[in-house]
């Protein structure tokens, strides 16, 4: 079996604690040749609701985790939030029209366009963060260009039926593209959240979701801001860098 590496952004290291034994440490531009710190382009603010678990919406080279092969190209990858909307002053139905995540880094070996999916999934409020726990309600596919340090918008629909009664977890997930040589790197910084990140990468022995913080990779934020109707403003405070 090939072995498997974490990517953190230029610097490659082992994604939790299930990993395969031989993993491998490794330091390098990680086909990417931003300076580590190089703060990239902030999300945009938008109309309607716009709820957010970062401090700061601008992605830093550098401060990302995510699941790769010893040469540096991404596997399969997935990353999530979950936004109790209930806890922040959100009651009855809401729903998503908006996501807008960074992008640190997306290279193709073919010079074109990776797949990335956007998912939306409700939980029941008390259950802990696991896939069998998660019912999809909405899904959203962009295809992205070559490009660092930059935001993405991708449009979606989903409805939550009660904020009260279930949380909202949105997942970034990317495709593996070792055998193509490819690399797609979300955007992540390390300026504050007031909720986890959270995981999930199966070539790099994961078998459940996963909060980074509890494998090592607590400075690794990923950035997210989701638009709807129904969501708590008391969520909106973020930097606009």
């Amino acid at each position: 079996m090939m072995k498997k590496t974490l990517l953190v952004a230029s610097l490659l290291l082992a994604f939790c604690a299930t990993a395969q034994a031989e993993t491998t440490f490794k330091r390098g531009a990680a086909r990417s040749a931003v300076p580590a710190g190089t703060v990239g382009q902030s999300l945009p603010e938008r109309g309607g609701t716009t709820i957010t678990q970062n401090t700061s919406l601008a992605a830093v080279a550098d401060t990302g985790a995510a699941c790769a092969d010893p040469d540096g190209f991404t596997t399969e990858n997935s990353f999530y939030r979950r936004f109790n909307l209930a806890a922040l002053g959100a009651s009855g139905a809401a729903s998503v029209t908006n996501v807008d995540i960074a992008i640190e880094a997306a290279d193709s070996a073919s010079g074109g366009s990776q797949p990335l999916q956007v998912r939306l999934y409700t939980i029941p409020a008390a259950a802990p963060l696991t896939l069998a726990n998660l019912t999809q309600i909405g899904t959203a596919t962009a295809q992205v260009s070559d490009q660092s340090l930059a935001a993405l918008s991708v449009p979606i629909s989903g409805s939550i039926a009660d904020a009260a009664a279930t949380h909202l977890v949105v997942e970034i997930h990317t495709a593996d593209g070792t055998a193509a040589g490819d690399v797609l790197m979300p955007g992540f910084n390390s300026a504050g959240q007031s909720a986890p990140t959270y995981a999930f990468a199966e070539d790099c022995g994961d078998t459940e979701i996963t909060d980074l913080a509890a494998v090592g990779f607590g400075p690794s934020h990923i950035i997210m801001a989701v638009t709807g109707s129904g969501l708590p403003v008391s969520l909106q405070s973020f930097d606009i860098d």
